[in-house]
């Protein structure tokens, strides 16, 4: 009677999908075939686990585990990142031959580690913690795992629950042996962990669990705004927070509005919360996370520079006349005449940067005007859309979320706005400030921007200067004379499964198709026709069927799956294709 095996790892073995195109760029290249070492293993009853220490090398594919006599042996892969297997269905009191080899990207091999092993009856059978749960929380973690099986020889004493970063460590223990949770206390939010949960034995055996989950804790308040304050402040714990407000009047109380995390809860209610702030003395308020209270404390203190609502003041100018001046507010404007070759002025302290941030101005200008942004006294400046010529008030809006993120800025402490690059412009402003985002832009911001790189029989230039909402990212694309499979390749920063549509704009002189790998694996393609324009022009596709065909040729839509662009029918070294704003939609 032939046995059934069975083998298992620290996670499920999906086999590992390897990201390439339908040309194969690895093949023929030679890597160090570096193998796996420190092979250790565990007996138990009919089964054997192997562990062994990763080879150092970013070209690794799989490994191959082998077991002899050939009447009872087989074979196995296990994917790159995983070093551990359990093969099941071994014959007891019989001598197995193991081995683990490294298989690289381009079908090489390493030397094989090999290890001889006899599994036994009278070997005690221990279980491991399976089927790890971890969800985040304030600062913590709540970890779960299933109820161990009874083990003949052996009784569970406690279990060792372990959170690992690259700066520290956080453990702790729970001493109910038939414990099925508990709460990993002491993180520090922001911080990737990779948790494990581990049960002693009382023959002072450790079983660790077969699968390591990373977990990053977050915080309870994302945002926080409040009317008449121009200045907002996390301390370090990300728990209380400063309110910088103007005491233009006599008033005593400011009204607060935050942004609860996810899963967090106010007064029952989750997404936002309000409260009146007595400035005088603390406000503290209750959080709700995974059924744990917190509390959390918020203070005011005057600063006499900000102003309110965070309208702007100016603060310094150069090569400018100016007719009048103050803060840039609903009733303050400020009316210039350019005298130089770099005109701008600069405002003073702004609000908190964040990620939703908007700058917003009206405006009059007698001509046309190329504007440039420097942030927090910065030598660099940063191209953003110009001002056309308005003899009357004009709204302008400007996405600054993108450049905040790019340079992980937490304030604002001034902004520098130059005014083209010569003399004679007359402009005013008002109503200077930054505000959040609307639900349109939002809902802009919310799109998978794709960034191109790695181009392949063509030349791509980034003619970007600044990333906005409004305008994407910006490219010079120009296939090679005679290139037969021109192409860009690109990683989504996404899961694809959430997005509907793929939506791009383009200017090219001639018509050309374009030929999309959603996930650069089975040759899966979907091809799309665009005609000639000399203005920018949108292109909209509903990508569902795509997606479907790709999940049923075993391809990913994860997030980091690779995609290839090949641009066919302008391969003449001369047409010139631009493509702006690649993104996918919901």
């Amino acid at each position: 009677m032939k046995k059934l095996f069975k083998i298992s790892t620290l996670l499920l073995l999906i086999p590992a999908l390897f990201l390439t195109s339908c040309k194969d760029d690895d093949e023929g290249n030679s890597y160090v075939t570096l193998p796996p070492t420190k092979l250790q293993s565990h007996t138990g009853y009919e089964k054997v686990t192997l562990s062994w220490t990763a080879p150092n090398s970013n070209f690794l594919k799989e490994y191959l585990v082998t077991w002899t006599p050939e009447d009872n042996g087989g074979s196995a892969t296990v994917e790159a990142g995983i070093t551990s297997a359990t093969i099941s269905g071994l014959t007891n009191e019989k001598q197995y031959t193991f081995t683990v080899v490294a298989v690289y990207q381009n079908g090489e091999k390493s030397s094989a580690l090999i290890k001889r092993i006899t599994p036994s009856a009278s070997l005690i059978d221990y279980e491991t913690p399976a089927y790890l749960t971890v969800t985040p929380s304030f600062r913590a973690a709540f970890v779960s795992w299933l109820p161990l099986n009874k083990v003949d020889g052996a009784n569970v004493t406690k279990f060792i629950i372990e959170g690992a970063s690259a700066e520290d460590t956080v453990k702790t223990e729970v001493l109910d042996p038939e414990a099925t949770s508990a709460t990993l206390e002491g993180l520090t939010n922001g911080t990737t962990y990779a948790v494990t949960v581990t049960a002693v034995y009382d023959t002072e055996v450790m079983m660790t669990s077969e699968k390591t989950i990373n977990v990053t804790p977050s915080d309870l308040i994302t945002s926080i705004t409040a009317t008449n304050v121009a200045n907002v402040q996390f301390d370090a714990d990300n728990i209380a927070y400063t309110l910088n407000y103007v005491q233009e009047e006599d008033f005593s109380q400011v009204k607060v509005a935050f942004t609860l995390a996810n899963g967090v809860s106010y007064n029952g209610r989750e997404g936002s919360g309000r409260v009146t702030l007595d400035l005088t003395s603390p406000k503290t308020i209750v959080l709700v996370m995974n059924e744990i209270e917190y509390t959390v404390s918020i203070a005011a203190a005057v600063d006499p520079n900000a102003f309110i609502e965070g309208y702007f003041k100016i603060d310094t100018y150069k090569d400018l006349e100016y007719t009048s001046a103050g803060y840039i507010g609903p009733q303050g404007e400020f009316t210039v005449t350019t005298t130089g070759t770099a005109p701008s002025f600069k405002t003073n302290t702004l609000k908190e940067a964040t990620t939703n941030a908007v700058l917003h101005f009206n405006y009059k200008s007698n001509e046309a005007v190329d504007l440039k942004l420097a942030v927090n006294g910065n030598a660099s400046s940063y191209k953003i859309a110009s001002l056309s010529a308005a003899s009357d008030w004009t709204d302008y809006s400007f996405d600054l979320g993108m450049l905040i993120s790019k340079n992980s800025w937490t304030e604002i402490s001034s902004i520098e706005l130059f005014i083209g690059e010569k003399a004679g412009t007359e402009i005013s402003f008002t109503d200077f400030y930054i505000r959040t985002r609307n639900d349109s832009e939002a809902s802009l911001a919310s799109a998978m921007f794709l960034e191109f790189a790695s181009p392949s029989g063509a030349t791509l230039t980034d003619l970007t200067e600044m990333f906005s909402y409004t305008n994407g990212l910006t490219y010079l694309y120009v296939a090679n004379n005679g290139a037969g499979d021109p192409q860009i390749n690109t990683k989504r920063t996404d899961d694809l499964s959430g997005y509907n549509k793929l939506v791009m704009k383009y200017k090219c002189a001639k018509n050309f198709s374009l030929t999309l790998y959603y996930n650069v694996v089975g040759g899966q393609e979907y091809s799309y026709n665009f005609n000639a324009s000399n203005d920018w022009a949108e292109v909209e596709f509903d990508i569902n069927a795509a997606k479907d065909k790709v999940t049923a040729a075993g391809g990913s839509l994860s997030a980091g799956g690779g995609m290839r662009f090949d641009f066919d029918g302008i391969s003449d070294g001369t047409t010139e294709l631009y493509i702006r704003d690649v993104r996918f939609v919901k």
